[in-house]
């Protein structure tokens, strides 16, 4: 299950890509210091979540220029749902701070982190989460 926005509007930019990365619909994207989103890695700042898939077998996969399509982050009042892949969330988690696990898409709350806030349980391993790190 991928990550999505459940409160406040989408703000739907585009930003180019960096070629020879995949992405899924609901991979949480990063700058890569050269004006392009790539796939967030856990701990860096956050640029929003991607609205569109590209598979190494897309021609866009090797397409420098192509500009892809993502939900930015824009005020503290944005709230996305996550899956919680590594760990359990529990209900005395609401406002503490974890980040990204392997793959961009889902939440570990096994250890501490900085990008993301819970707001919400909703089960173990479905939470509500306000961003901190954004771009």
């Amino acid at each position: 299950m991928p990550s999505y926005r459940t409160k406040r509007w989408e703000n739907i930019e585009t930003c180019p890509h960096a070629t020879q990365a995949v992405y899924s619909v609901g991979m949480w994207l990063k700058p890569n210091g050269t004006g392009a989103l790539v796939p967030a890695i856990a701990g860096s700042v956050l640029s929003g979540l991607c609205l569109e898939a590209i598979a190494n077998t897309d021609a866009e996969y090797t397409t420098a220029k192509y500009q892809i399509h993502f939900d930015g982050i824009n005020t503290d009042v944005d709230r996305f749902i996550m899956p919680v892949t590594t760990g359990s969330a529990l209900a005395s988690m609401v406002g503490s701070p974890f980040d990204l696990d392997t793959g961009a898409m889902s939440l570990t709350v096994a250890a501490p982190g900085t990008q993301f806030e819970i707001t919400q349980v909703f089960s173990t391993t479905l939470v509500e989460v306000k961003v901190l790190l954004a771009a």
